[in-house]
């Protein structure tokens, strides 16, 4: 099974804002097992704004 470059694309997105929330909770001080599991649902429902504050912070703290 293969995904269509729509699909790719849709995933690399979930993918990215996967890495957003957990490395801003890894930043924030949660165990890297809460901050994983947690990130899981976060992603789905965080907006595109939230996501760039949450970047904005882990990058320039």
């Amino acid at each position: 099974m293969f995904l269509t470059s729509e699909g790719e694309k849709l995933a690399e997105e979930s993918r990215a804002r996967h890495h957003i929330v957990e490395t801003f909770l890894l930043a924030l001080g949660i165990s890297p097992e809460t901050a994983r599991r947690d990130s899981e649902g976060i992603e789905h429902h965080v907006s595109d704004e939230t996501l760039a504050v949450f970047k904005h912070y882990y990058e320039n703290r």
